[in-house]
């Protein structure tokens, strides 16, 4: 791929989420260079979804088959974006996608997300680590020892669509993005993520219709939302633009659920990831 040439990029988005499909648009407009273009594929619903065999639920087979789906439909031989419709753009995206397209004959790759929950917070202070000390703009980072979930964006290579597919195949028992994770952990994909992250999630995210964080303003009193709310902030603030003021009042409100003995060594953890200490 040559920059200024094409760059295709598909959002996953229901019939009924007009609100999503709007934001996503909007955002991509503003962010999106010459050559790149947005296209909307239709999300399979629970109802077409439950004919199908497996044991995962059937919104989670929905979002299972909409990806599936959307790869099948698209085997040209060349690089696609997928992305779900809480996915955000940010001014350095396209570009550096591009740069990355342009420059990677040498790397044997199947899949590259632009952003990712991880759900390790051993993992999670590592990369906060790497991200206040790299010289790097944006690098990439093998997914085989770290620890993560989240299908919102990400690369496909045009000679890894077949073999996806190929691992997509079969009765559906674990959600999309652990299908992938576990694929990667495996060695049946060549899994990495760009970092710092080049997208992140809309606000929409913290409704998702899937299944687990709802619309209700966090904290929550389930630990498991706030989990995933935790999860969702860290990508935001670990993003490649982030902006500090978009995230302070969401950083102050998740401290709330937070045990005392915890909060005790937040200073002592923030001093040891600082650019100002020394390591031994």
């Amino acid at each position: 791929m040559k920059i200024g040439t094409d760059m295709d990029c598909f959002y996953i988005n229901l019939d009924s989420a007009l609100e999503r499909r709007n934001k996503i648009q909007s955002n991509f407009d503003m962010y999106s260079t010459q050559g790149w273009s947005l296209t909307r594929f239709p999300a399979i619903n629970v109802a077409q979804a439950e004919n199908y065999q497996g044991s995962l639920w059937d919104r989670g087979k929905a979002c299972y088959l909409s990806h599936k789906m959307l790869i099948e439909k698209h085997l040209e031989h060349k690089p696609i974006l997928v992305l779900e419709d809480d996915a955000q753009f940010g001014k350095s995206t396209c570009s550096v996608i591009e740069k990355f397209l342009n420059n990677q004959q040498s790397l044997d790759w199947d899949i590259v997300f632009t952003d990712l929950a991880v759900t390790n917070p051993f993992d999670a202070l590592k990369l906060i680590h790497k991200r206040t000390r790299s010289t790097e703009t944006v690098s990439l980072l093998p997914l085989q020892d770290l620890s993560f979930c989240g299908a919102t964006a990400y690369l496909v290579n045009p000679k890894s669509k077949s073999i996806l597919l190929d691992l997509l195949d079969g009765d559906i028992t674990v959600p999309f993005d652990l299908k992938l994770k576990d694929a990667i952990l495996n060695k049946k994909l060549k899994g990495f993520t760009f970092f710092p992250f080049l997208t992140t999630l809309s606000d929409e995210a913290e409704k998702s219709q899937i299944g687990g964080v709802r619309e209700e303003k966090f904290p929550h009193q389930d630990p498991e939302v706030n989990l995933v709310l935790a999860w969702n902030l860290f990508r935001k603030m670990i993003w490649a633009d982030r902006e500090h003021d978009n995230f302070k009042d969401q950083l102050s409100d998740l401290t709330s659920f937070v045990d005392d003995e915890t909060l005790e060594y937040m200073p002592v953890v923030a001093a040891m990831i600082s650019k100002s200490f020394l390591l031994r």
